[in-house]
């Protein structure tokens, strides 16, 4: 049987910042079920940017999500933004020569 971790209604195993993190991700999945978006690709068909408005006119933008890549395809790095708080979550990614991982960076501001 496993071990369920509790915690008083008072704590949390999330710091600010990673609460933070979450809600902006979850707001970022909601509106991309909900609202009007346009994706983009580069010519290696990788995805590069996902936009999202209110609705299909674009005159107001809700969300941006712009992906980079190296020349192996490996994502370096991905950037959400949300237009109404002015919150964006940069997440950077280092790889070593046989395509793992190696770092994570992730920073809200």
């Amino acid at each position: 049987m496993a071990v369920i971790q509790t915690y008083p209604i008072t704590s949390s195993p999330f710091s600010i910042e990673d609460k933070r993190i979450l809600e902006l991700e979850n707001e970022f999945i909601l509106s991309y079920k909900t609202y009007y978006k346009e994706f983009s690709y580069d010519n290696k068909n990788n995805i590069t940017r996902i936009d999202i408005y209110e609705n299909n006119t674009k005159t107001n933008q809700l969300f941006s999500k712009v992906f980079t890549y190296n020349n192996k395809g490996d994502i370096t790095s991905v950037i959400l933004t949300n237009f109404k708080s002015s919150k964006v979550l940069t997440k950077t990614l280092q790889y070593d020569n046989n395509g793992n991982i190696t770092s994570l960076e992730i920073t809200i501001t």
